[in-house]
């Protein structure tokens, strides 16, 4: 297996790790929000964002990392 594959493999494997890990994280996030007992609806949409940026913080490394083996490739040939 060649080093861009193991990149583009290495970079799949970080995203579904993440993406795999969601449920667990919006069910905390659910936990917490009951657990805060506040009536505060701004408080309660701020927080019950965190799994969104969780997700697009995950397709983000993994998007950087394969863009940095395929340009990492391309200086190289």
């Amino acid at each position: 297996m060649g080093a861009m594959a193991k990149g583009i493999l290495s970079s799949i494997i970080v995203l579904v790790l993440f993406l795999a890990l969601t449920p667990v994280i919006v069910d905390a996030v659910d936990d917490s929000v009951t657990a805060m007992g506040t009536t505060y609806t701004s408080s309660i949409s701020i927080i019950k964002l965190v799994p969104l940026i969780i997700s697009a913080g995950a397709i983000t490394i993994s998007s950087y990392l394969a863009w940095t083996v395929v340009k990492g490739r391309k200086q190289n040939d």
